[in-house]
């Protein structure tokens, strides 16, 4: 975990995470066995890392937490956990956000997001549709589920938080996770996907906890 304090509202959180742990079901001795996991989860480990990597530069009026879960593959133990602790502390929560496979796009098909959350969240959500219709209006988004597992979105949901968790394609997401072939170029197949997913989490991030834009400078195009 790494927190950046805020400068007005330390008591309320923003909290965004990955699971680092990897998992390969095609082999049974741990000494020989390779888990590279390039999509599932280096892919979102490395969106959390470069998001507080920039938002270290700047302070927010709320307190941000970076968080990367162990042990998701078997039952999101490190993010249930986590979340356990905090909501029998008390701690104010005001939205979790969760990058989970975020680098395979299907062959011939155009960079999208599926959304996953429940109907409690559905505020959040429409927080989500809001700024990547602002920001990334070329981008569709749209809700849809996992019929096949779950992430550590649903740890925070389930202790009565607003959760969150963009995907690629549920329909189409990466055939190699799993297994030892979870490596750049097969699995992680579309860095620009990658690095789009990673600024909407960014952005949703930082106008969450209240961005000081002082020192910040809007890109300009020549």
């Amino acid at each position: 975990l790494a927190i950046k304090w805020g400068t007005k509202t330390p008591e309320e959180y923003v909290i965004c995470g990955a699971h680092y742990d990897s998992w390969n079901s095609d082999g049974s001795d741990p000494d020989t066995i390779r888990s590279p996991g390039a999509d599932d989860n280096a892919s979102g480990v490395a969106g959390i890392l470069e998001t507080a990597g920039l938002l270290s530069n700047y302070t927010c009026d709320r307190t941000l937490i970076f968080a990367k879960w162990c042990a998701e593959e078997i039952g999101l133990i490190g993010s249930a956990a986590y979340a356990a602790d905090c909501a029998e502390a008390g701690m104010d929560i005001v939205g979790y956000f969760n990058l989970d496979m975020i680098g395979y796009l299907k062959e011939g098909t155009d960079i999208h997001v599926h959304l996953m959350y429940t109907t409690q969240d559905s505020l959040i959500a429409n927080y989500v549709y809001n700024l990547s219709h602002i920001y990334f209006p070329d981008m569709p988004i749209r809700q849809n589920w996992l019929a096949w597992g779950d992430s550590d979105y649903s740890s925070f949901n389930r202790n009565g938080y607003a959760a969150i968790h963009p995907f690629e394609d549920v329909h189409a997401s990466s055939p190699f996770i799993h297994t030892r072939n979870d490596v750049l170029g097969l699995s992680v197949n579309n860095m620009n996907q990658a690095k789009r997913f990673t600024e909407l989490n960014l952005g949703l991030v930082a106008t969450l906890a209240g961005l000081n834009h002082d020192g910040v400078s809007e890109n300009e195009i020549a």
